[in-house]
């Protein structure tokens, strides 16, 4: 599918994204202070992370049949509507299980966003759908970076980070009610040659393969991402608000990640792509295993992690769109759902060894992390069919 007014798609698309990243990497820097609004101690309020994927599961499962069905764009509005109002609400709760209750709404608003406004993509720009999906989620870690740096600024101005919630909140709103009135020519999926029968898509081991990566792949960002602030306030001694700004630095580095994908993506194809990013992640994390306790060399290990990072969730949304073109929909919504089991598991579990046991600890499960997603990417991308061939020169 490709529509007159695609480049409009994808310039609300990426304002879209870029309020979800923001949305999405101001939870960590902000635990702190949810912890003390709703007198828990961190480990009860990490749930949050886990309510948050566990509503992004549930709509996932869901939204990619529907949106093989309706279209893409009645689930990314849908979507839009739940967070704004589940995010927006918890930062008012003082009630511990009213704080996951709103927590678990906008889970499942995330959810339909993410997987709405991928396939959304993947669809609008079929042909070149890893450049593409790398420039959208690109605008996801431009979000991410400006997030944790909001939180900054409203700590330093007014001692509360929430406002930061609200400004990125309300530009979600106002990006979604443009998408409401911006007209996108909707078509069914076609067969591409090679690619997996609809009716076979739940029974692929490959399907669930690609999902396994995406499971490690957003646990694991969303573990740094959400808890580099207090293993830095840790293990180097510094203060929340330059812990915050190193959280930024993490998003910033992923972004810059998909922005080299992007170009690389109209060059190599998404396997070499992907297998390369996380050999680089793999070093970051050796490194920041070695160098824990050394702020300076450990705030380069985050950056090498996030750089690395930066190809993996566009990268697979492509491949998998693209091996089970019949059912993008449904294909997509199983592999973003097994995202969103790690994002509800593994950050809560890595909560759980900074305060448990120690923030040594905590990089060496990041490391065996990011080894066994490379392990299982490398052995992915060997079995998938490769993609259609991506145009030198695309224009998206």
């Amino acid at each position: 599918m490709q529509s007159a007014n695609s480049k409009i798609i994808l310039i609300i698309s990426c304002v879209i994204f870029f309020a979800l990243g923001s949305l999405t990497a101001v939870n960590g820097p902000l635990l702190a202070e949810f912890a003390q609004l709703n007198q828990t101690t961190l480990t009860e309020i990490g749930v949050i992370f886990t309510a948050l994927f566990a509503g992004a599961l549930i709509s996932q499962l869901a939204a990619g049949p529907l949106s093989d069905r309706v279209g893409q764009k009645p689930v990314l509005i849908v979507g839009v509507a739940l967070m704004v109002i589940g995010i927006v609400s918890y930062t008012f709760t003082r009630v511990y299980l009213l704080t996951l209750f709103f927590a678990l709404l906008a889970g499942f608003g995330h959810g339909a966003v993410d997987l709405g406004g991928n396939v959304l993509i993947a669809r609008v720009f079929k042909n070149r759908s890893v450049s593409a999906l790398n420039l959208l989620n690109l605008f996801f870690g431009l979000g991410a970076f400006v997030g944790p740096a909001l939180v900054s600024f409203a700590l330093k101005t007014w001692q509360t980070g929430l406002p930061a919630v609200w400004i990125s909140a309300g530009m979600l709103a106002v990006s979604g009610v443009w998408m409401l009135r911006t007209r996108v020519d909707e078509e069914a999926p076609t067969a591409q040659p090679g690619s997996a029968p609809a009716a076979s898509v739940y029974r692929s081991p490959l399907l669930w393969l690609f999902g396994m990566v995406l499971l490690i792949y957003v646990g694991t960002e969303n573990g740094i991402g959400g808890w580099a602030t207090i293993y830095f306030e840790q293990s180097a001694a510094m203060q929340t608000a330059q812990a915050a700004l190193v959280t930024s630095g993490f998003w910033l580095a992923l972004t810059a990640g998909r922005l080299v994908s992007a170009g690389l993506g109209m060059r190599l194809s998404p396997a070499a792509v992907l297998v390369s990013s996380l050999v680089e992640a793999a070093a970051g994390a050796i490194l920041l295993a070695v160098s824990h306790g050394q702020a300076a060399l450990s705030v380069v290990a985050v950056l090498m992690i996030g750089f690395g990072f930066g190809a993996v969730y566009p990268t697979m949304i492509g491949i998998t769109t693209e091996t089970f073109s019949q059912g993008p929909g449904k294909a997509a919504s199983v592999a973003a759902a097994m995202g969103s089991v790690g994002g509800m598991l593994i950050p809560w579990l890595q909560g759980v060894v900074i305060e448990q046991t120690s923030t040594r600890v905590f990089t060496f499960a990041v490391g065996a992390l990011i080894v066994l997603m490379l392990a299982i990417a490398f052995s992915v991308t060997r079995r998938s069919a490769p993609p259609a061939a991506i145009p030198a020169r695309p224009r998206p």
